[in-house]
């Protein structure tokens, strides 16, 4: 395993297809794969807190709630057996190009729209200068590229500006 990828080698073309028609993390190898930019979507354990009100609580109305901002894989024991009283955590296979949402939108049995907060266990690092993932604005490679061609810049109008000066 390498980066999270796992290499698979087929014995039989019909067989690659059939897996690559099938499912949908698999990909021909290439020579220049980043798997970084194969990335499009990752599960996230979110917190739905209490306040939200008994009656959502039940497995199919998490289930609806959650599908409006991602894929609901699973509910954790104690969500499924409410045996804790002060949210509901719920994985969620969800689409990692924008930011994470902060809330669920939906509408009531009285048709008010309601917005109900949630928090992630964990968020993937992603830069906000490169927009990729696994590191942040301080570590990027881009942005140190842009400051080392910004310093030359500036060393080289403080020359200019002393010889003109001579």
């Amino acid at each position: 395993m390498i980066m999270g990828l796992v290499m698979v080698k087929f014995n039989d073309e019909a067989s690659r297809d059939q897996v690559l028609e099938e499912t949908g993390n698999v990909r021909p190898w290439t020579t220049n794969l980043n798997a970084v930019k194969m990335i499009h979507s990752v599960p996230l354990w979110i917190r739905i807190y209490y306040d939200l009100g008994l009656q959502y609580l039940g497995n199919r109305s998490l289930s609806a709630l959650v599908s409006t901002i991602g894929k609901p894989i699973i509910v954790d024991q104690h969500t499924k057996e409410r045996t804790r009283i002060q949210f509901a955590r719920v994985l969620v296979e969800m689409e990692i190009t924008d930011d994470p949402p902060r809330f669920i939108r939906f509408l009531n049995e009285h048709a008010q729209l309601m917005e109900q907060n949630i928090d992630y266990k964990w968020l993937p690092v992603k830069c906000k200068s490169c927009f990729n993932y696994k590191h942040t604005m301080a570590e990027c490679r881009k942005c140190e590229n842009k400051k080392e061609k910004g310093e030359g810049l500036k060393k080289a109008e403080i020359k200019e500006k002393k010889t003109s000066n001579c």
